[in-house]
């Protein structure tokens, strides 16, 4: 994202002061307009649906009810967003639930704030359409599998360390299979998908909409669906809080009151969503999305992770414990963390009280 999107996110900001886009039953204030009290940065890792909400937070006008105006990055990458969030470039971060607790275990305190979505939305695995068709069905079959050069099946994700290695390369380690496969960085969409559809990678880990084309265009399917239930129960354990928004302590000591306009701004986009339409979504935020990706993408990314959104934006400490096996591990030389060093949840708590839920 450039400039461009911040001309957007302020833009539609102005829209709902003007015309009444965001003002719903979720809030209690009745008046749209008001002085811009904070003026903060945020940042995600690539231009995804997956982080929707704080999309709706702009395009539906929570931020501006809350006196905020906010710039939105894209960073390029989850590292990058890691280090423009604790070198303190920028005040936010809408990311895996690993940066924060990486910035946390490296001496720079950072805090999650709220959790958007009770799993990764970018953890399915789709395999090798050849090879699907030759029954293998699974990832136990595919580690049996070997290529025509005697070598173990290659899998590819978007890069090595990053979210999608960490939780599946989890998932391999507790089924026992860890010498199975050999790891590959398979980059962004076009490259991973052509390493999938050439055969250079005999599975890859699949964003919802890396799912639907490979499916479409015959180059492999989906045996690891992260919105079922029982395979993610059966994988991960439960719910984690996995996209979050997250601040460094600092942050929170130095300006509280900004900390608690972007949770309140953030709390109000997971009930909009909880409670609106596919339509009523896609309207709110195709703008942003279209010229980058088509409106059937942009429906069908929506429809598939309506489920997945938190509706409340909680981090129990339950969910922490389903998360704390799949980061701190040997694999991962991830410092381990507490609940209590981890999560803030007095702005949440804060949110509720004043807007319901």
């Amino acid at each position: 994202m450039t400039l461009t999107r911040r001309q957007f996110g302020l833009y539609t900001g102005a829209l709902g002061l003007s015309s009444g886009l965001g003002f719903t039953a979720l809030g209690s204030r009745s008046a749209r307009a008001q002085d811009i009290r904070f003026k903060a940065s945020s940042g995600m890792p690539v231009k995804s649906i997956s982080y929707v909400a704080q999309d709706v937070a702009v395009a539906k006008g929570f931020l501006a009810d809350e006196g905020m105006e906010l710039e939105i990055t894209n960073a390029g990458g989850g590292s990058n967003l890691r280090d423009l969030v604790g070198s303190g470039q920028i005040e936010f971060g809408v990311a895996d639930s690993a940066h924060p607790l990486k910035l946390t275990g490296r001496n720079r305190p950072a805090k999650i704030l709220l959790s958007l979505d009770s799993r990764s939305p970018l953890v399915s695995i789709v395999i090798r359409q050849e090879l699907y068709d030759d029954g293998i069905d699974s990832l136990e079959k595919l580690a049996e599998y070997k290529r025509p050069d005697g070598s173990v099946p290659n899998f590819g994700v978007t890069s090595l360390g990053g979210g999608q290695h960490t939780y599946l390369s989890y998932m391999v380690e507790k089924k026992g299979l860890s010498d199975k496969f050999t790891w590959l960085a398979g980059g962004g969409e076009a490259t991973i998908l052509g390493g999938l559809s050439t055969g250079q990678f005999d599975a890859i880990a699949s964003m919802p909409n890396l799912s639907f084309i490979s499916k479409e265009r015959n180059w492999g399917q989906v045996v690891f669906d992260v919105a079922d239930d029982a395979q993610w129960n059966d994988a991960f354990g439960g719910p984690v809080p996995s996209t979050v928004g997250f601040c460094l302590q600092s942050t929170i000591e130095e300006n509280p009151e900004m900390v608690q306009a972007f949770v309140n701004a953030m709390y109000r986009s997971l009930r909009w969503l909880h409670e609106s339409s596919v339509d009523e979504i896609y309207e709110a935020v195709a703008p942003i999305y279209l010229g980058d990706f088509d409106e059937k993408t942009i429906r069908r990314e929506i429809e598939y992770l309506e489920p997945i959104h938190s509706t409340d934006g909680a981090v129990q400490p339950d969910q922490f414990a389903n998360l704390a096996p799949i980061l701190f591990r040997q694999e991962t030389a991830m410092t381990e963390v507490s609940y209590e060093d981890a999560v803030d949840t007095s702005f949440l708590d804060k949110a509720r009280e004043e807007y319901g839920g």
